[in-house]
């Protein structure tokens, strides 16, 4: 799980008609890696995000990376940190500011004058209690509602004896929304920065399907909203004229429109990037080279990870304290560098640890079964067997079909049943369309924050862009 991913732009001159540019390096105007600084106005086609129609845009329902970078254009939140030389700082962003008091189990947020949603209506502390007991009910099985779990009245909302989030008290009088908590929680401030504490408007309380709402245009308060419902070829966005702005000092979207093309694949996205259809395209494995080749003066590196996660959902094999054994064994036996040579020419850096450089914390050489070892794989393996542990006969490697995944399938799986020393112990891999657990273009397969998952298998980074406001 490391860094050091690639993303392609190319972005038209100040100058022309406004039609996309071709991807191309020749002349020094049609490809650069951004535009001058202070630059306005021009459309942004993206064809780096989407792999098939995203599962979810609705702020309150997308567990994506790849559709939360629209979610989180149509919506803004209570708080949002500022990216600073020394570190992420929280900020207030909806909020003016917040008290707590003295055992963080009760938060009094202060919400800005005059907010507007993008049809007009006002933004309120009601309309944060609206959003949030959309968001937490059980009806709509929000993957991200247990971050709700520490406010006050959550458990009750969920086993049907309650109606509501009885924490959360809006008073759109005094402009203020008081949250209480089940526990301590100093951290609540930058949990509410998630896009699943998004406000609604009342607009939604119409709805008898609250999963409708991101079939029709959202009504949203975020930079940009919606020109028309998605479509299963692109999303389009333009600025929403009410927007307040945000941390820092902007108060209104640079670009005209921004368009994300929706593939089928990602060389199908790559193919549109050489023809001049989009400005922004993920690298298809095996060809990082000849893009950054071609394009090197707009391959931009990012941070990102890439690994493989065991037990994401309750019915999948290898979880649990009885498997330890076998999960190192697996981890162990896989020759990421192999891996990396061969399917993303060596362009993945390799992981040390469960975090990588860059984040906050990081440690070099934290993890011990990181890296190949065939011949302590093969111990370990005996020593599952010899205590009584059984290979599971349905362990599947779940990935996005067409995303580029399948790529590393093969060479993954031999390393596996080189360490089995029989193809009846190798682990079966299947492909499962399944966006919640494998990102479009070969993106960061991660469990969800606080669900008690470990990330164990890591192989190199991915290929990913993160267009800006």
């Amino acid at each position: 799980m490391v860094a050091g991913v690639f993303a392609l732009g190319a972005c038209s001159s100040d100058d022309d008609d406004g039609s996309v540019g071709a991807g191309t390096t020749e002349g020094g105007s049609d490809a650069t890696s951004a535009p001058s600084e202070g630059a306005q106005g021009g459309e942004f086609i993206d064809g780096a995000q989407l792999v098939a129609v995203p599962a979810h845009i609705d702020p309150l329902l997308t567990s994506e990376l790849d559709s939360a970078q629209i979610s989180q254009s149509l919506y803004d939140g209570l708080t949002e940190f500022e990216s600073t030389p020394d570190g992420p700082v929280l900020k207030p962003l909806l909020a003016e500011d917040w008290d707590v008091n003295d055992d963080a189990t009760e938060y009094v947020f202060h919400i800005k004058p005059d907010l507007k949603f993008s049809d007009g209506t006002p933004v309120l502390p009601s309309s944060f209690k609206r959003g949030w007991d959309m968001a937490a009910n059980p009806e709509l099985a929000a993957d991200y509602s247990y971050l709700y779990g520490p406010v006050e009245g959550f458990s009750e909302y969920q086993d049907g004896t309650a109606d509501e989030l009885t924490g959360v008290v809006a008073d759109d009088d005094a402009m203020t929304l008081t949250v209480t908590l089940s526990r301590s929680y100093a951290d609540f401030p930058s949990v509410v920065s998630h896009i699943v504490f998004s406000p609604m408007p009342e607009a939604r309380e119409s709805l008898s399907d609250q999963s409708q709402w991101e079939r029709g245009i959202m009504i949203g308060n975020g930079p940009f909203m919606q020109d028309k419902p998605q479509s299963d070829q692109a999303i389009t966005m333009v600025p929403n004229p009410e927007w307040a702005g945000d941390v820092y000092g902007n108060t209104a979207p640079k670009l005209d429109k921004v368009t994300f093309r929706i593939f089928s694949d990602v060389d199908s996205m790559y193919a549109a990037f050489q023809a001049g259809d989009t400005m922004s395209s993920t690298i298809p494995p095996g060809r990082f080279n000849e893009a950054t080749g071609e394009y090197g003066n707009t391959a931009v590196p990012q941070l990102a990870s890439y690994h493989w996660v065991f037990g994401m959902r309750p019915e999948d094999p290898l979880g649990g304290d009885e498997y330890v054994k076998l999960r190192e064994a697996i981890s162990l036996a896989l020759d990421r560098e192999s891996v990396n040579d061969a399917v993303y020419d060596g362009s993945r850096a390799l992981p040390t640890g469960i975090t990588m450089p860059g984040i906050p914390g990081y440690t070099k050489d934290l993890c011990e079964y990181c890296v190949s070892n065939m011949d302590k794989a093969k111990e370990l393996l005996d020593e599952f067997e010899s205590d009584g542990g059984t290979i599971p006969t349905n362990i599947k490697l779940t990935f996005n079909a067409g995303a580029g995944h399948e790529t590393w399938r093969p060479s993954s799986s031999r390393t596996w049943r080189s360490s089995a020393s029989r193809r009846s112990r190798s682990p079966a891999t299947a492909p499962r369309t399944s966006r919640a657990c494998a990102r479009a273009g070969a993106r960061a397969c991660a469990a969800p924050a606080g669900s008690g998952t470990t990330p164990s298998m890591t192989t190199g980074c991915t290929t990913c862009s993160t267009p800006t406001r």
